[in-house]
Parts: structure tokens; C-alpha cells; sequence
């Protein structure tokens, strides 16, 4: 019995791996990566929050830093901000959401700012869909200085031609060693 189980999974485990694999090049790799690297962080951000309990969200380690609320609050408003930049579609805040003032919101019960900060991940993975490869120029609307696509030449050279000797910091999107390496070398 466990040898023909050992047989069923060698001929069974190569059909179910050949079928996750993509059918040929993804139309929009960097965007692809960004959105799965992004998505998943938003998942643990999520999961972390879940995980502290109510009584913690007023907690601070000291007078001088931020609440565990007001970093929630945070996050929604610059999620907002974020994914707001990447097209058409907007996020429309409620009027008290607008119009409180961020200290205040910070102080708000767990279930609302979790449910708020669970809503602006997901108006943000609504909001990727207005991404792909061909926009990555924009980026510079959000704060870059340059955009280097590593399908088009050489990555390295690419930045420190554009910053006239090399960046203090770069984003690199694409799960990959070779452009880790890249990015640190």
C-alpha cells in the first residue's frame, strides 16, 4: 500500500506543479511582483494588528513615540494616499473619517480601526488593477526620482547613471537573488 502511494504521488505531485505554471510570460512582471510583494506585507500587517489585543492600541514604550492606534490610523491614511495615486479610481473617506483629527482617531475602539485599516488594503488591491508595466514611469508622480526596469538594460548602470554615482536607497520589487544582489552591490 505505501508503495503504490509512493507511486500515485510520483506520477499525481509533477501534474498538480505543471499546473500552477504560469502558460508563458506575464504581460506585467514588475507590476505582478509588486502587487504579490505588497499584498502579502498587507496580510501580516493584518494578522499583527488581529493580534494585539484592545487594551494594548492606547500603548506607547514611551511618551515620545506613537500609540498602537495612532499607527493604525496611520497606516489607513497613507494607504489611502498611496493607492489613491494609481489611477482614476479614489477612495472617498466618510465625513467623520475626514474630519477628525488624526489623535482622536487613534483613539478609537480595535474592531474600527482594524476594520478600517482591512478596508484600505482592499480598496488598494482594487486600486492595483489600474497598474501595469507600461505606467511605471508615474511612479516619479509618487516620490521617485528614477525608474529602472531591469528588462531594458542594464540595472546598475541605469541608477548610477541617473543619479549622477548611485542611490542611498532602492525599492526592488522583483523576487529574484539576482536583483537583490544588484540592488546591494
Amino acid at each position: 500500500m505505501h508503495r503504490l502511494s509512493a507511486v500515485l504521488l510520483t506520477f499525481v505531485m509533477p501534474l498538480g506543479l505543471a499546473a500552477q505554471q504560469p502558460a508563458g510570460p506575464q504581460p506585467n512582471p514588475v507590476t505582478a511582483a509588486f502587487r504579490t510583494r505588497t499584498l502579502g506585507l498587507q496580510r501580516n500587517i493584518a494578522q499583527a494588528f488581529d493580534s494585539i489585543p484592545e487594551s494594548r492600541f492606547g500603548y506607547s514604550p514611551t511618551a515620545a513615540q506613537l500609540t498602537i492606534g495612532y499607527i493604525a490610523q496611520h497606516l489607513v491614511n497613507d494607504n489611502t494616499l498611496f493607492c489613491n495615486a494609481f489611477g482614476a479610481m479614489k477612495h472617498v473617506q466618510s465625513g467623520k473619517d475626514s474630519t477628525t483629527a488624526d489623535s482622536l482617531k487613534a483613539k478609537w475602539p480595535k474592531d474600527t480601526l482594524v476594520a478600517q485599516l482591512k478596508a484600505s488594503f482592499t480598496f488598494c488591491e482594487t486600486a492595483f488593477s489600474q497598474l501595469d508595466d507600461a505606467k511605471l514611469a508615474h511612479t516619479t508622480r509618487l516620490g521617485a526620482d528614477a525608474v529602472v526596469n531591469a528588462k531594458y538594460g542594464d540595472p546598475v548602470a541605469a541608477v548610477v547613471k541617473s543619479t549622477d554615482g548611485g542611490a542611498h536607497g532602492v525599492l526592488i520589487t522583483a523576487p529574484s537573488l539576482p536583483a537583490f544582489k544588484q540592488g546591494m552591490g
